[in-house]
């Protein structure tokens, strides 16, 4: 018999140590990164049309969270009628959803992280589900305002698991365009749901708005039971390590039982599953330690600079997707299905933006991976990021993004100031969705690619952020607006993203380096902690 400890094994990668200089001709550091830090088996057993239904199904989870959000911003004048409240009560509806859409994936990020997908998915559809009925059938506000927070809790977590589960499955040398597939799901869903809130609203009613929520979530749910496999790497391992039944597919669990029947073959069990899981820690792990994973990592320099501007561009745009509805009925007298259309355009930018942002992403990925002479990037191996300048990679590819997004948000505005033809304002729309998206894609990747193993708990941290900015930005937009026109509240958007863009460039030629420090602070922790290790040890790889 094998004995279960383990010895202290330093991180599988093979790497020539990094190495920070001062140039002589200047104060800049010039980084020297491994030219073979790849670790040295296949990153997963999945092949590449698995990894791709994995990924969809992920991303039509979370396409459910950015469709529940704006599936009901073109039924808010209705709304606002029906239950005889102001327009600013109403919006308190969006506040506070957003709220609880920040806040809840802080607690189920590092639920996620030790207890596995699955679970995680199949308690936020649950509560999806039942709060969208509950929703369908309330009659005060009070009832709309409370139950919106459960609507918030549900599906508040789908969009960090999803960027999870591409974490688990996907090397970073391929992610740029699997990470941009994810982001269909927060380009997609705003506009499909104010279509579909516009058009059920208007030919229905705005209760099946949220019947046809809750049988969306019903659906989802039945399939990620049925077909969706334990993703997690802590528990699951490359995808061939024995988990117990609970993270297993009902399809397999029907075969596998259909098999058993037929067959004197020894099938496992869940007692020949539990060693396992208990040396991954998925078995025992305190929850109250769950809780606070995110806030740790929410507080790291660089996750908390990358978080606060990702918050700012998120909630650039769900404050001006907020301002919708009311602006275009109010200068051009539109009902609630022509609102809806008005979001077409957000989803032609976005999805030209998830194209051309994945692909330059990778891109330059590659170009890196050459400037550094790393030749062992092969296909389906993950390469260790701890000496790479993924920063640079990934940064450079938003700022021109960036750069459409300033500009095309405050001359947003002032078309609709103006009350210019109303091709003018759905062009610019259309502009607006591809900055945006394109800057939030190339951040989102970049938070999943410096926080490998804990991808659940750093999407939870960003998300923490991006809905508590747009929170703000959605409650002050409105005021902002009544205050001083739709035209300078947009360029005061615009005039944030220049101010605060200096985080991002922090970021980009620091990032690696407070990397490279917690790496060697973590492993002399665990070198200490086993007593490994010593003066002479190799793993101490920083000078200058």
């Amino acid at each position: 018999m094998h004995d279960d400890q383990e010895k202290y094994t330093p991180p599988s990668r093979v790497d020539t140590p990094v190495s920070i200089v001062k140039s002589q001709s200047s104060c800049t550091p010039i980084i020297h990164y491994s030219s073979s830090s790849t670790l040295q088996t296949p990153y997963t057993i999945y092949g590449k049309w698995q990894k791709r239904f994995i990924v969809l199904g992920a991303a039509i989870a979370a396409l459910l969270s950015s469709v529940t959000t704006n599936i009901y911003l073109p039924v808010l004048p209705v709304l606002a009628d029906h239950f005889n409240v102001t327009e600013s009560k109403i919006n308190l509806t969006i506040t506070t959803y957003l709220v609880f859409q920040g806040v809840t994936p802080a607690i189920l990020g590092g639920f996620t992280d030790r207890y596995g997908r699955r679970p995680t998915y199949m308690i936020c559809l649950t509560i999806s589900m039942l709060s969208n009925v509950g929703l369908a059938v309330s009659d005060r506000y009070v009832e709309l305002l409370v139950i919106r927070c459960f609507q918030a809790i549900g599906v508040a977590s789908l969009q960090a698991l999803c960027q999870a589960v591409v974490a688990d499955v996907i090397t970073n040398a391929e992610r740029g365009q699997y990470m941009a597939l994810t982001q269909l799901a927060p380009i997609l869903g705003p506009s499909l749901g104010a279509l579909l809130g516009g058009t059920l609203a208007y030919l229905l009613g705005w209760r099946s708005v949220f019947m046809f929520l809750a049988i969306s979530s019903l659906v989802i749910l039945s399939l990620m039971l049925l077909f969706f496999p334990e993703t997690c790497r802590r528990i699951a391992g490359d995808g061939s390590q024995p988990v117990s039944k609970v993270y297993q597919p009902l399809r397999h669990l029907i075969k596998v039982y259909r098999v058993s029947r037929t067959s004197d073959n020894h099938v496992p069990s869940d007692r020949d599953t539990d060693r396992v899981e208990r040396q991954n820690g998925a078995a025992a792990a305190p929850i109250l330690l769950t809780l606070s994973q995110a806030l740790i990592l929410f507080f790291r320099k660089e996750l908390c600079l990358l978080t606060l501007y990702n918050g700012l561009i998120f909630g650039g745009i769900q404050a001006i997707s907020t301002t919708i509805p009311s602006q275009f009925m109010e200068i051009y007298q539109l009902n609630t299905f022509r609102i809806g259309l008005l979001y077409l355009p957000v989803v032609g930018g976005g999805v030209i933006a998830t194209l051309i942002i994945g692909k330059a992403m990778n891109w330059n990925f590659a170009r890196y991976a050459r400037k550094g002479d790393i030749s062992a990037l092969e296909h389906g191996r993950q390469h260790d990021l701890y000496d790479f300048p993924i920063e640079r990679a990934r940064i450079q590819v938003a700022l021109p993004a960036l750069v459409i997004s300033i500009v095309s948000v405050a001359a947003w505005g002032w078309s609709l100031e103006k009350g210019t033809s109303i091709a003018v304002p759905c062009m610019l729309i259309f502009c607006v969705a591809f900055g945006l998206i394109g800057v939030n894609s190339a951040m989102t990747s970049l938070v999943a690619d410096t926080h490998p193993g804990q991808a659940g708990s750093a999407a939870a941290a960003n998300n923490i952020g991006r809905f508590g900015l747009a929170a703000i930005m959605t409650a002050a937009i409105q005021p902002l607006i009544h205050a001083v026109g739709i035209g300078l509240a947009c360029t005061i958007i615009s005039c944030l993203y220049i101010l605060f863009s200096p985080l991002l460039f922090v970021v980009m030629f620091r990032g690696m380096r407070w990397r490279v420090a917690l790496r060697e602070k973590e492993e002399a922790r665990e070198r200490e902690k086993h007593g490994v290790g010593g003066a002479n040890d190799p793993e101490q790889s920083t000078t200058g």
